[in-house]
């Protein structure tokens, strides 16, 4: 399972959406610069954690 402790967050207008391009299972979306995890459609991959450029995005 993908987790954060809180939504992942990213400054307007850097990397905004780069988590929710990697997710093959359609579980993230942004909204107002806030990137936002479905954990019922989550599968784990940790892709999304991969590619997060301010690394707050945790698998466990």
């Amino acid at each position: 399972m993908v987790r954060t402790g809180f939504d992942t967050y990213a400054a307007a207008g850097t990397f905004i959406g780069i988590c929710a391009k990697q997710c093959e299972a359609g579980a993230i979306t942004v909204e107002n610069n806030l990137a936002h995890i479905d954990y019922k459609k989550c599968i784990g991959c940790g892709k999304c954690a991969e590619k997060c450029p301010r690394k707050i995005i945790i698998v466990r």
